[in-house]
């Protein structure tokens, strides 16, 4: 096997030897070889045609795709907030029937935005295949409050002045309304004036729910719902009997 020129590999230190061995070098085999790769690899560049540009092509498609629904997540939460809604559920299982403000607003918008419905389609596939609740889904309540978390930086750099503020309000568990490490606790420590008040409407919905834990109470509440009906009914009907009387 004929020895390949190393004088292009290691150099030269005399620069006189260089012209016989220019010719020589460009005649090589290995020259010829290396010419014809850089040949083939800058068409392939010109044309896209490479296998790291196809990567990339992969590779944008991805980065795309979870960027479309990060910003339809992220819009989520900030309709929620806007609205003074809260974002999780009593219960958010799958087989619950109210998973929560959040969950299901994505789920409704699924139904109607493709880019939400393929990414749902996604997520139920892949549970049902692993029997593992462990997807890359981006619904979980960390991935909510890292983005709670990032819009509060983003309002601090907007210079939002806490100590403006003079009321707050938000549901009764222990992280919104705890008087030691609560949000409502918390904010207090740097505006005392920000008085914190149980929203009602959480409150009402307690009520509710409590009212009818039990099929007992959902009989008899039924019961007296009827009687008080019962009781408007007569009402109307002897009323109308008592004008009639008068008319005539």
């Amino acid at each position: 096997m004929k020895k390949k020129n190393q004088s292009f590999v290691n150099g030269f230190n005399s620069w006189w030897k260089l012209y016989p061995k220019v010719s020589e070098q460009e005649n090589s085999e290995s020259h010829v070889s290396c010419f014809e790769k850089w040949k083939i690899l800058e068409n392939a560049l010109r044309l896209q045609k490479t296998i790291g540009h196809e990567y990339q092509m992969i590779l944008d498609q991805k980065k795309k795709k979870w960027r479309d629904i990060l910003s339809r997540l992220l819009d989520v939460i900030l309709f929620l907030a806007r609205q003074n809604l809260p974002l999780r559920g009593h219960r958010e299982g799958i087989s619950s029937d109210n998973r929560g403000n959040f969950l299901e607003l994505v789920n409704l918008l699924s139904k109607y935005d493709p880019v939400l419905k393929e990414h749902m389609l996604r997520i139920e596939h892949a549970i049902a295949c692993t029997k593992s609740k462990r997807v890359d889904s981006y619904l979980s309540k960390d991935i909510q409050n890292e983005f709670i978390s990032l819009l509060g930086k983003e309002l601090v750099g907007d210079n939002l002045d806490i100590h403006l503020c003079r009321a707050q309000g938000y549901d009764d568990a222990a992280t919104m309304a705890g008087v030691h490490g609560g949000v409502q606790a918390i904010i207090k420590e740097h505006n005392p004036k920000a008085l914190f008040m149980p929203c009602a409407n959480h409150s009402l919905n307690l009520c509710e729910v409590h009212s009818f834990g039990s099929q007992q109470q959902r009989k008899r509440r039924y019961k007296r719902s009827s009687i008080h009906t019962l009781s408007l009914s007569q009402a109307c009907e002897l009323e109308h009997g008592t004008s009639d009387r008068e008319a005539s």
